[in-house]
């Protein structure tokens, strides 16, 4: 991989609307999921239901809803929900829009 400093902005700007689009299409897979099956625990088809609602309906903002439960210790991306106003909050790996952890800036380097 190049250093070369459009190249690497390049990719820094595509890497988000990748990583969006991508999870969106996963979503598409189960939208006609059954909650019995799913269940309303953080699982990952859960997360991935969550970060594609909130890229759907709140400009990227992550929100939780009043079905699954996400606790962002067992999550996949550790993905954190404020309390009250529901809008996300910076975690140590993941920006606080729904973006890819390696696009957050403050996360460490690979």
């Amino acid at each position: 991989m190049t250093s070369a400093p459009k190249v690497t902005s390049a990719l820094e700007a595509f890497e988000p609307l990748f990583f969006n689009n991508m999870t969106l299409v996963l979503d598409r897979y189960f939208v006609h999921r059954l909650r019995a099956v799913t269940r309303k625990d953080g699982n990952p088809l859960s997360e991935v239901e969550l970060m594609s609602d909130s890229l759907m309906n709140n400009d990227g903002v992550l929100r939780g809803n009043n079905v699954i439960k996400l606790v962002p210790g067992h999550s996949v991306l550790k993905l954190n929900m404020a309390t009250g106003s529901g809008s996300a909050r910076r975690s140590s790996n993941v920006s606080p829009r729904c973006s890819s952890p390696r696009s957050n800036p403050s996360s460490s380097s690979e």
